[in-house]
């Protein structure tokens, strides 16, 4: 009865952890479009910057920042640091986004790892809707996921199932 008990879970365990990794490719897919938003929005955003840098500082935005730095004015100066932290806006997002978009699933998966945005991935998460995909990618995360975990579970529970078969309980006189 034991057994028959461990194989549903085990299965129940495979099946959850297998739609859970076909979810990965989506996930990825919906994270990236939150990129692209945002990157998009950081652009518009910096391109007003960039129209003055174009009119006064032939087209720099370093030398307009520096400009804003320098002035003596609290409310000009504070622009200025405004103006810097949406060009590093900018450049983190495009990083992020060429990432996720100039390479293979598998290097997306690894990148997204590595250098996931943290605040990104919860919107993503918020807004994230499951789906079925029967992708190539999706099936093997899916798969991949489901044996590497129901694997781990069962060592660790044949690991356990050693140490408590060696302790035996001690008879008390």
């Amino acid at each position: 009865m034991l057994s028959f008990v461990q194989h549903i879970v085990d299965r129940g365990l495979f099946t959850f952890f297998f739609i859970l990794g076909i979810q990965c490719p989506a996930f990825l897919y919906q994270y990236t479009q939150q990129l692209t938003g945002h990157f998009n929005e950081a652009k518009l955003q910096l391109s007003q910057y960039q129209t003055l840098a174009d009119l006064h500082f032939q087209g720099s935005l370093l030398q307009l920042t520096n400009h804003y730095l320098k002035n003596s004015d609290v409310v000009i100066n504070e622009t200025g640091k405004i103006i810097a932290s949406l060009i590093s806006r900018n450049e983190y997002l495009q990083f992020q986004l060429s990432g996720m978009t100039n390479a293979s699933y598998t290097e997306q998966l690894v990148f997204f790892f590595r250098h996931v945005d943290i605040e990104i991935a919860k919107q993503t998460l918020n807004i994230f809707s499951l789906t079925v995909p029967l992708t190539l990618e999706a099936l093997t995360t899916g798969l991949c996921i489901a044996i590497l975990v129901v694997g781990l579970l069962q060592a660790l529970a044949l690991g356990l199932k050693k140490i408590f078969t060696k302790i035996k309980p001690t008879k008390v006189m």
